[in-house]
């Protein structure tokens, strides 16, 4: 697999999950 590609999807994913874990504390705040 491209090396770089992964990256991005996982960069991708992790963005995904940052965003959702502060709206939760947000909502839980």
């Amino acid at each position: 697999m491209n090396r770089h590609h992964d990256g991005l999807a996982t960069n991708a994913l992790v963005e995904s999950l940052n965003e959702t874990f502060w709206a939760e504390c947000l909502d839980a705040y």
